[in-house]
């Protein structure tokens, strides 16, 4: 572990098998001040409630304080978070096992299950939820809502962390609204699915140099076919001559059918041009390699081979050979093919090269002697130049978190899995809805709605949220309420993407200092520092109220 400067606070937690998304949730948790003067001063146990069904009995509260006191001890060694672990897998199974997990439905469950085991209500009434309609006071309506609220539930967590959500569902069928107060703990904002330049590499075929890099405006919902149409328009080449593919550490990951669309796109995207194809043709894809090396170079190439069941290996290697324009005698050049982990015998004629093994496109490995020079050659056609285009990556739009609030407040029609059940219709139906906030906590954690819902796909969009004076008047309807600013002191960062992705988190301590806490990795940034990483890899912001005693 790395602890700079002894800071007190500063300490890392052990990553117990994919648990960085349980790491870095604790981490903002552990650094919130009311959250530290509550478990530290002890006043949280004569709140714990251990005879509330919907809580731990108390156990998931005190393994949260034991992490509370040796976060805040003067110890400097890494924590192990095995106890609590166990504890809140008790109550949520969802997060045993070492499957890399959502930080945001972690942070949730945590805050709902500490705010039980800490509910001063031990007998908790039964309250009917009420609905509005527009002509009520909504004031009036607020307050009645947020009452019968309290009445089930008083903690610290509901004090510092719970707001009000005004929702107005329109039935289109009746013309009904129906309007509701809803308390939340974490606000959980879309990202604007806005349009930006994707940088694609563009390959002509036949290994034509240089290499061109292409910049197309798209938006998430725009596919391989509609990319294929901007490069024809740019580069004169044929969209039907075109294959878009994926391409990591330099070996073709992935090849796009025209209907997928950019949200299953990774970081790294080559388009290649084909020739014109017949029935008969067959895709290969040719990968580099250095034979001391278990490493790929180069970006990859694709070949198309006419009649491929029909060529032995001399054929084969004589072929390629010429498509990777090696001037040498194709039986002298210091390369060898493999077909998976098999070496072809380049002089081979006595049979057809056997791909059945593979899955398509066939692949072909391409090694060289490390002794041979040829790989600079190699390397040395791999220049790539921007098109102007690419300049326009420099003028596409930032989003600001005021954009994501904007967003928010929309109003959105539900799809059918969502459908409204209105009373008046008495059927479901797939209303508007626009959902606004009411009011704000001492305490406001925001969410970005990062992944879809549809597909594995996060939305690595940057949003600039500011370190200081988060100013939100403009998006709290409650006018009663006071408006005032926010300051950053915590944000959980996402890394990667679904499933495969790493969570860290930054704090921000007493002395004003920020540090990067990456499991057992602590490292004091700067503030500058601090902001590059919130805007690109934020997902959930812990903000504190300024000017108010927490």
């Amino acid at each position: 572990m790395i602890r700079a400067e002894n800071v007190k606070g500063i300490r890392g937690l052990m990553n117990l098998g994919n648990t960085s998304f349980m790491n870095s949730a604790l981490q903002c948790a552990l650094h919130t001040q009311c959250l530290v003067d509550y478990f530290l001063s002890g006043l949280y146990r004569s709140d714990i409630n251990r005879s509330n069904p919907l809580g731990s009995g108390g156990n998931l509260c005190e393994e949260f304080a034991a992490l509370m006191r040796e976060m805040w001890s003067d110890e400097d060694s890494s924590i192990k978070i095995t106890r609590f672990k166990d504890a809140i897998v008790g109550l949520a199974p969802q997060f045993a096992g070492y499957q890399q997990q959502n930080s945001a439905e972690f942070l949730s469950c945590l805050l709902d299950i500490l705010s039980e085991d800490l509910n001063r209500i031990l007998r908790k009434p039964y309250v009917t939820w009420p609905t509005f309609s527009e002509t009520d006071n909504q004031y009036e309506a607020a307050e009645e809502s947020m009452k019968k609220f309290l009445f089930r539930n008083m903690s610290i967590i509901v004090e510092k962390f719970i707001f009000q959500l005004k929702s107005r569902v329109f039935c289109p069928q009746c013309s009904k609204v129906y309007i509701s107060f809803d308390p939340c703990l974490i606000l959980t904002l879309p990202i604007p699915l806005i349009e930006h330049t994707l940088k694609i590499t563009f390959v002509r075929y036949y290994n034509v140099s240089p290499i061109v890099r292409f910049g197309v405006k798209v938006t998430l919902e725009s596919t391989a076919k509609d990319i294929k149409l901007v490069l024809s328009q740019i580069s004169g080449v044929s969209h039907l001559q075109m294959v878009i593919a994926e391409v990591r550490s330099n070996r073709i990951h992935h090849i796009f059918e025209d209907g997928v669309t950019v949200c299953d796109f990774g970081e790294n995207i080559v388009c290649y041009e084909t020739p014109e194809l017949g029935n008969n043709h067959t895709m290969l894809k040719i990968e580099f390699k250095n034979q001391d090396s278990v490493d790929f170079y180069r970006i990859p190439l694709l070949l198309w081979i006419d009649h491929l069941e029909k060529l032995n290996s001399r054929d084969l290697y004589n072929m390629v050979s010429d498509f990777i324009s090696v001037k040498n005698d194709p039986l002298e050049n210091p390369f060898y093919l493999f077909v998976g982990k098999d070496p072809l015998v380049k002089n081979d004629e006595s049979s057809p090269v056997q791909f059945s093994e593979q899955k398509e496109p066939k692949a072909l490995t391409l090694m060289f002697d490390a002794s041979f020079d040829v790989l600079n050659s190699y390397k040395s056609k791999e220049n790539t130049i921007d098109h102007e285009s690419v300049q326009d990556s420099l003028r596409d739009k930032k989003l600001t978190l005021h954009d994501c609030f904007e967003e928010h407040r929309k109003s959105r029609k539900l799809s059918p899995e969502d459908a409204h059940y209105c009373q008046q219709c008495k059927a479901f139906v797939e209303a508007d809805k626009k959902v606004e906030l009411w009011n704000t906590p001492p305490i406001l954690v925001v969410s970005f709605d990062r992944f879809l819902h549809k597909n594995p796909y996060k939305i690595e969009t940057s949003v600039e949220a500011p370190l200081d004076n988060l100013d939100l008047s403009n998006f709290v309807l409650d006018r009663e309420f006071h408006a005032a600013k926010y300051e950053l002191f915590a944000v959980c960062l996402h890394y990667g993407r679904l499933g495969g992705g790493h969570y860290a988190s930054l704090a921000k301590c007493e002395n004003n200092d920020w540090y990067s806490l990456d499991d057992t990795w602590c490292q004091k940034v700067s503030e500058e520092k601090a902001t590059e990483m919130c805007d690109k890899n934020a997902y959930i912001l812990f903000y504190k109220k300024k000017g108010e005693e927490l």
